[in-house]
């Protein structure tokens, strides 16, 4: 039987909490580069991943991404692969010849496998299908970063005092 209660979270849990943080993250939001030309998929991408903790920034196109990097190196990016100008799959190899980059966590997104193939070719970590699966996307990202999947939105039920207690 499955019941809800107002949580009294145990000594262990509280603990892991505190170490934790609210974003689930350490204390801090995971910070997440964006890259792609399409203005709506980036705003769907901010919505939906602000709804999980996830803070967004957005580049156009690599020269915005380029500039975004100088200032700070995000938690991970996520990189269309069909790019105008330079490739996404150019721009990943650039990124991953790059000291200040060469460790960033690369999702790599495009509509077709073939393209995903040559961006994990090109030292991507993970490859998300268009149209996307926004789940699918945030469960990579927080793979990739070391947080469990959907640990902010777990906190923050949490927090809020509602638990499960499954019997």
């Amino acid at each position: 039987m499955l019941s809800f209660k107002r949580a009294r979270a145990p000594a262990d849990l509280a603990r892991v909490e505190a170490s934790v943080g609210e974003s689930g993250s350490r204390g801090r939001r995971i910070r997440v580069l964006v890259v792609d030309d399409d203005a709506a998929l980036c705003a769907m991408l901010r919505a939906s991943l602000d709804l999980e903790g996830i803070e967004v920034a957005e580049a156009q196109h690599v020269i915005e991404a380029e500039r975004r990097l100088a200032k700070s190196v995000p938690d991970a990016m996520v990189l269309d692969i069909g790019l105008p100008g330079v490739d996404g799959v150019f721009y990943c190899e650039r990124l991953r010849e790059t000291p200040r980059t060469r460790r960033l966590p690369i999702v790599a997104i495009s509509g077709s496998e073939e393209a995903g193939a040559r961006a994990l070719a090109a030292g991507a970590n993970a490859f998300v299908r268009k149209p996307l699966d926004v789940l699918r996307l945030i469960a990579t990202l927080q793979r990739l970063v070391g947080v469990a999947p959907f640990e902010h939105a777990l906190g923050e039920h949490r927090r809020a005092g509602e638990g499960a207690d499954i019997r």
